[in-house]
């Protein structure tokens, strides 16, 4: 498999891991094993490490996961962190699912840094918790 769920302590986010090219069942799978993962855990955010993402979804596909996935707000992200691939072919993918995900809704970004993604959840999740910092 592609691609694994973890809940990392000491963190408001879920964190998917995908490595190599994806069929679109693993990225339907990666994603609701995800969405399941934040569920039963609390969460709201992912993080969502595709720095060694090499493809394999069609820009179609990517459409149907970010309208799919959509429909029901009761089983969708708050905020979406994407850390990029350095292959140009798999980072276009990326900024695309941003523009698709965006489009509905959902708040995403892609980061070349995987500090910045993190800080970017972080934020989301002290404004949530009232925390200053």
């Amino acid at each position: 498999m592609p691609w694994s769920v973890t809940i990392p302590e000491q963190v408001a986010n879920v964190e998917a891991t995908i490595s190599g090219e994806l069929s679109v069942e693993e990225l339907f799978g990666s994603f609701d094993a995800s969405l399941t993962a934040a569920q039963s855990s609390g969460r709201k955010m992912l993080l969502a490490d595709l720095a060694n993402f090499r493809g394999g979804p069609s820009i179609l596909d990517l459409m149907a996961l970010a309208e799919n996935r959509h429909m029901d707000p009761d089983r969708r992200f708050s905020r979406i962190a994407m850390i990029m691939p350095p292959s140009k072919p798999a980072a276009k993918l990326v900024l695309f699912s941003e523009t698709a995900f965006a489009n509905r809704g959902m708040r995403s970004k892609s980061f070349a840094d995987r500090a910045l993604a993190v800080a970017w959840l972080d934020s989301e999740w002290k404004a949530l918790m009232n925390v200053t910092g």
